[in-house]
């Protein structure tokens, strides 16, 4: 139902804004920013889509941590709801083994029964059908995966929830389909408000085609603009040229604080 984008210029803004709290303020703030707008996502409702399954899906490339995000979002969130699992797809899921291990994990028991793949999907059904769950599945890889898990969510207007993980931005669209919107979530620390500035943003795309999108350089490049005495476009300015980064961005930009 929603579509929460992970993608670089977000991961340079939310290492730049930890980093920079970090430095600042002798804490540690990790994921929770991100943590809170994917319960925010899950847990809001309207009258429309008050009882609705809703699908969130979290969308990046590898080492972002989404994993991370969605295993605590689960934590914080799994004694609200009758029946909860975690499941991992990978690349080739074995689709019986992964809806077998998702049925021994909503149910707290296992099945001895024989089933075909329609047998499994028929029976999770049945046995979610007026409970309440709340389901992450990691890492898909297939848009065809997700066809298959999802049939074994029934719509029983219970405020159940899935949250999905990927890699591929057309899996996330897929897996949101019921009725999807993009959402992206600015950096708290680094942002003023709900919106990064125009000219900030200009300069990290600039960064993030010199980086070519590997996270060890957006890492240190963000590392040294977290290190700066304050964080301004002049400061920024200064520090970029290093790196073969030239702006024409103005110097009457305010400092931003974190």
């Amino acid at each position: 139902m929603f579509l929460l984008i992970l993608g670089p210029l977000l991961m340079f803004l939310s290492i730049l804004g930890s980093l920079h709290f970090m430095r600042s303020h002798q804490a540690l703030w990790g994921l929770m920013p991100l943590k809170e707008e994917v319960i925010k996502l899950l847990t809001e409702v309207d009258d429309v889509s008050l009882q609705e399954l809703k699908v969130v899906s979290i969308v990046g490339f590898g080492g972002l941590g989404k994993t991370s995000l969605a295993n605590e979002v689960y934590r914080s969130l799994s004694e609200s709801f009758s029946c909860k699992a975690i499941i991992s797809v990978s690349q080739r899921p074995d689709m019986m083994s992964l809806l077998t291990s998702l049925f021994s994990k909503v149910s707290g028991h296992g099945d001895d029964r024989s089933y075909d793949l329609l047998g499994l999907i028929d029976n999770l059904r049945e046995y979610l059908q007026g409970k309440r769950y709340l389901v992450v599945v990691d890492d898909l890889w297939d848009a065809s995966a997700w066809d298959v898990i999802k049939c074994a969510f029934p719509e029983s207007r219970c405020s159940s929830r899935v949250l999905t993980t990927t890699r591929i931005e057309s899996v996330a669209i897929a897996s949101c389909s019921y009725k999807w919107k993009f959402k992206v979530v600015p950096s708290k620390n680094f942002c003023l408000g709900n919106q990064c500035p125009e000219t900030f943003e200009e300069l990290c795309v600039k960064i993030l085609q010199k980086c070519g999108g590997l996270p060890l350089e957006i890492i240190t490049i963000a590392s040294l603009l977290a290190s700066q005495p304050t964080m301004s476009i002049e400061q920024w300015s200064l520090i970029t040229p290093q790196f073969g980064i030239t702006s024409n961005i103005g110097r009457d930009e305010a400092d931003i604080e974190p």
